[in-house]
């Protein structure tokens, strides 16, 4: 919620950067002021209780309204990729770009779900351990490698392993030193690459690859491969060919 006036939902005065977090099933009641914006996201049942999971939440329902103030960091970051997530939806007008603002839009949705469980419900006990963390970060790789080629977000490993997102983030954290987002990231484009220097053939371009890979935004792809390995897709392509036509040309 923005603006500079005040507003009311179910007699809590709320104002910019408050979070209102709605029992499932009832309805909206408030009154907003002119001048004052709020976004209202929807949330099917069960992705409702899959996001309790993501957030290790140890009771399945809300029962009442939640009014909470979001930190100033989390709450720039909520409203920019509110508004990004809309203004994709209103622009796309490829399949491409149709399915990348489906992803980001989604992605929201559950993030915001998450965070209303975070702030309003207590969290699970749980018995963690070194040994732990680590058995839950050798499973957690196994899945990833089991689904590169899918557009699945961290929080579908999250699901499928059945735990949260701070016990698998504590599990990366611990066995691998960084996030389970930026070792999953790792894993896709070290997967392309080979696949690149394999396919020497002119079957599948670049792009066909990536996308065989789980990569939906070309453009952010091509940027994270430069980074990590100091060339372009495509460059590698080239190099491997280039290497192949020498061999070929003066034989050992």
């Amino acid at each position: 919620m923005r603006g500079r006036t005040e507003s009311w939902f179910h007699g809590h005065r709320v104002r910019q950067g408050v979070l209102v977090c709605n029992p499932p099933g009832e309805g909206i009641d408030g009154c907003i002021s002119p001048g004052f914006e709020s976004a209202a996201i929807n949330v099917p049942r069960t992705l409702w209780d899959q996001c309790r999971l993501l957030a290790g939440a140890d009771h399945a329902s809300f029962s009442q309204v939640r009014v909470h103030r979001l930190t100033p960091l989390t709450y720039a970051t909520m409203e920019r990729r509110l508004w990004t997530a809309r203004d994709l939806l209103r622009r796309a007008d490829t399949p491409e770009d149709t399915h990348f603002a489906a992803r980001q839009a989604a992605a929201i949705t559950v993030d915001a779900a998450t965070l209303a469980w975070q702030l309003s419900a207590a969290p699970e006990a749980s018995a963690d351990s070194l040994r732990n963390r680590a058995r839950l970060a050798r499973r957690a790789e196994a899945w990833m490698r089991e689904h590169l080629g899918e557009f699945l977000p961290i929080s579908a490993a999250c699901l499928a392993l059945r735990v949260s997102r701070r016990e698998l983030e504590y599990a990366f954290r611990s066995s691998f030193d960084t996030s389970p987002r930026s070792f999953l990231h790792s894993l896709r484009l070290n997967a392309i690459r080979r696949a690149l220097q394999n396919n020497t053939g002119d079957r599948a371009t670049v792009s066909e690859i990536a996308l065989n890979h789980g990569v939906a935004h070309f453009g952010r792809f091509s940027a994270q491969y430069r980074a990590l390995f100091g060339e372009n897709p495509s460059e590698t392509r080239r190099i491997v060919r280039l290497s192949l036509k020498s061999r070929q040309s003066y034989p050992q």
